[in-house]
């Protein structure tokens, strides 16, 4: 198991540093959750690999840029991270991961699950729901849902 300790908004060097990790490491899965799970359907589709988004940021441009105007809260150390353009402008948009598994928590309080549902329905993605907000609420669940035989196969 590996969390890479990374800095989501600055994309280039997230996606490097993450690329980084699969070549030389044996990753076998990708689970990220929110703007992380933005990042594992993007290296699914590079590397293929089997991956679950947890409420996942599909679109981390339109999302973030309201943190122009108000910095973000880092939920590491709890420090302010300040959007630009042109931090923003370096996100690129999605293509369908083929071996992806979608999991929208129905009570998200900061991505919308009607947005989350409608943007994989628009796409014609699969997706599973469940009662979760943002946040993955249960580890147990968690860990059921990834040993689940249809998970990640």
């Amino acid at each position: 198991l590996i969390s890479p300790d990374y800095s989501p908004e600055h994309f280039t060097q997230s996606m490097h540093q993450l690329k980084t990790l699969i070549n030389t490491h044996d990753i076998t899965h990708i689970i990220g959750t929110s703007l992380g799970g933005y990042y594992a359907l993007l290296l699914s589709q590079c590397f293929d690999i089997p991956t679950l988004a947890i409420n996942p940021c599909f679109e981390p441009v339109s999302v973030l840029h309201k943190y122009i105007q108000q910095p973000a809260i880092n939920y590491r150390d709890n420090t302010e991270i300040e959007f630009t353009d042109s931090m923003l402008a370096q996100f690129i948009a999605l293509d369908k991961a083929q071996r992806a598994d979608i999991l929208i928590g129905l009570n998200d309080d900061v991505i919308p699950s009607e947005y989350q549902q409608a943007y994989c329905q628009n796409r014609d993605w699969q997706y599973r729901t469940n009662q979760w907000a943002h946040r993955v609420e249960s580890v147990e669940a968690l860990k059921a849902w990834t040993l689940a035989p249809w998970a990640l196969a």
